[in-house]
């Protein structure tokens, strides 16, 4: 049943059969500890101001950084995002990505 909010549905594309998951919720639907962690996971993607309404952070969703690599934990039959690592334009080095190296069973 829907309850007629929107929310946002962050997809990661990590290959050809791998797609990750994460949904933000915005003040103009929701409040408190699910927009409080909207508002952390924006601030680690850009310098601009929290978007208030989901058609705002549509229309500046193209300016944020996107991650090199994630890291996803098992959750029962679900994957969650736990990290993200950003690198600069042109210092991508796949054997340098991450620092999650230790987690990562592969």
């Amino acid at each position: 049943m829907s309850s007629g909010k929107s929310l946002i549905k962050i997809t990661y594309d990590c290959g050809f059969y791998d797609k990750f998951y994460e949904y933000l919720c915005l003040p103009d639907y929701y409040s408190g500890f699910a927009v409080e962690k909207a508002k952390t996971w924006w601030a680690e993607r850009t310098d601009e101001p929290f978007p208030e309404t989901v058609d705002e952070f549509m229309f500046l969703a193209d300016q944020l950084l996107q991650p090199a690599a994630i890291l996803v934990v098992k959750e029962g039959k679900y994957n969650r995002v736990i990290g993200c690592k950003f690198v600069e334009t042109g210092d991508v080095n796949a054997g340098e990505i991450g620092g999650y190296a230790e987690e990562v069973p592969f």
